[in-house]
């Protein structure tokens, strides 16, 4: 049984997606193990100033690493002036237009990835038959899979993708189409944050323990180490300086005394 991905207990279902869900459930049910199939890819390409967002229905990774994209259109469709057009409810699409375009866009996003793989899309018309004598100009009546073939459309997805074959890595190509990329922390970025986070914090008690008041004067802080007990300490001290007071500045494991001149002493000890 072929892979999905992602799972279809993630899909969130709309009225018009019942089809593809059958065309990627059989897929699923008729493809052997090693074939991946993703769905709903989202692709976005730049070419020069112009930009294209589309979707590809169903993309099928062979165990070659071989692609196959597959176009879904449910319903009827209409074959006039060399193409297939598809009705939706506000538009008429270029059924042809919209397949090559993907095509196009896959070739590209490959190349920029560096990443050589054997490419080739195909049209899935589940519930329209086209006689097998009729021919059109845009797109070749082989890469059609109509109704006709649709119940040996795992055999003909094999028979597409079993002799082709992928000189790029098979597991670079599996990331790129489940659009996975690796990163890695900004070391130099986390040591800054992780300072400016500690000096945030440490500022805590500089700006907010000055602003008690005691009646006895004494104020004991209690703290785990990086907290702010020294910035806290420097503020009183300087707060101390400012106001020409005597301040003693007491640790436990070495005494450092600053002395200014002048009327009350307060007394500011740490543990070092």
């Amino acid at each position: 049984m072929a892979c999905i991905s992602p799972t279809l207990d993630s899909i969130r279902y709309d009225a018009g997606f019942f089809r593809e869900i059958d065309v990627l459930e059989k897929l699923q049910d008729t493809l052997p193990d090693g074939y991946e199939i993703f769905h709903s890819v989202t692709m976005h390409t730049l070419s020069g100033n112009a930009e294209h967002h589309g979707e590809i229905d169903l993309i099928v990774l062979g165990p070659s690493g071989a692609i196959l994209l597959l176009e879904v259109k449910a319903g009827d469709v209409t074959l006039r002036d060399g193409g297939i057009f598809k009705a939706y409810r506000n538009q008429e699409r270029d059924i042809v237009r919209q397949t090559q375009t993907q095509y196009a866009a896959m070739r590209n996003r490959l190349a920029a990835a560096r990443l050589d793989a054997y490419v080739t899309n195909y049209l899935v018309l589940p519930d329209y038959r086209i006689d097998n004598d009729a021919h059109i100009v845009s797109i070749p009546r082989e890469r059609i899979i109509n109704a006709e073939d649709y119940d040996a459309l795992g055999a003909c997805v094999q028979d597409i993708l079993e002799r082709r074959y992928a000189k790029s890595d098979i597991a670079e190509i599996r990331r790129f189409l489940a659009n996975e990329f690796q990163v890695s922390t900004d070391l130099k970025l986390l040591g800054a944050q992780l300072r400016n986070t500690s000096r945030s914090l440490a500022e805590g008690l500089a700006t907010w323990v000055p602003r008690i008041e005691a009646p006895s004067g004494i104020i004991r802080v209690q703290a785990s180490a990086g907290a702010g007990k020294i910035q806290l300490a420097l503020r009183l001290l300087n707060d101390a300086a400012a106001k020409q007071d005597k301040a003693l500045y007491v640790c436990f494991n070495r005494s450092l005394a600053i002395n200014h001149s002048s009327r009350s002493v307060p007394l500011v000890s740490t543990t070092c």
